[in-house]
């Protein structure tokens, strides 16, 4: 599938009413909203309807927030201003690691990057995070599972899996997305990202109580591929951090 790529400042205009689920966007009334970005928008159609399965966490648009910060100048020194736009309808592509948005007749994409905060869709928010500590721009969006100075977040993973055609004895198999397991990582009180492995590998990240938490985890049975246990471990860990 092509992606053209636009390369300029956006002013958009959302709607102000939401679409119907599957239902095509009213362009009639529309409330502005100035919400300026300055970076690469990336043009973005349906998915081609032969591919079975679904990108996203949830294929039809829900009112959404945006938070993120812009870069602006005063007297040829620069400042840090945080902007918060609402009733954006959106959703999220879990393939491509993008949040969609309509604006008019079109669906766009809106890439992660640096100066996105959170967004929020629903009850769910995802945070941007870089994948690296010496790459700041090298990010994606993680779902945000438990709050507190210590933060549990998870990357969410879909695959795309080609088509195959007939063999003997073998049907042929049309190409499909698949969810696979989400990936679960540990956002320090220092706003470090770890991934989570195993809870050995995680406890010595639990400091000072990384003792207390090993008990913790082992009464209580926690398993780095269980969301639910591991947001039980990270409340904890804020309890005694006193967030």
């Amino acid at each position: 599938m092509s992606k053209p790529y636009l390369l300029f400042a956006l002013l958009f205009s959302w709607g102000g009413l939401l679409p119907p689920a599957g239902a095509q966007p009213s362009q009639e009334p529309f409330v502005q909203y100035p919400l300026k970005v300055i970076d690469i928008i990336n043009a973005r159609h349906e998915p081609p309807p032969e591919v079975m399965g679904s990108p996203y966490l949830d294929k039809h648009f829900a009112s959404g927030e945006v938070f993120y910060t812009t870069r602006n100048t005063l007297d040829e020194d620069f400042y840090f201003k945080k902007n918060h736009y609402d009733s954006i309808p959106l959703r999220y592509n879990i393939f491509t690691d993008e949040m969609e948005f309509y604006r008019y007749e079109e669906i766009l994409s809106l890439l992660p990057m640096p100066m996105i905060e959170k967004v929020v869709i629903g009850r769910d928010t995802f945070l941007y995070r870089p994948h690296r500590p010496d790459c700041e721009a090298c990010g994606g969006y993680f779902l945000l599972l438990e709050n507190g100075r210590a933060r549990l977040v998870a990357k969410l993973k879909v695959e795309y899996v080609e088509a195959k055609a007939a063999r003997a004895l073998q049907d042929p198999v049309p190409a499909h997305y698949v969810r696979r397991r989400d990936l679960y990582y540990l956002i320090s009180p220092q706003g470090e990202l770890h991934p989570i492995t195993s809870v050995k590998n995680l406890l010595p990240l639990l400091q000072p109580y990384e003792t207390e938490l090993a008990a913790f985890a082992k009464k209580h049975k926690v398993s780095a591929r269980k969301a639910h246990k591991l947001r039980l471990l990270i409340r904890a860990y804020n309890a005694m951090l006193g967030s």
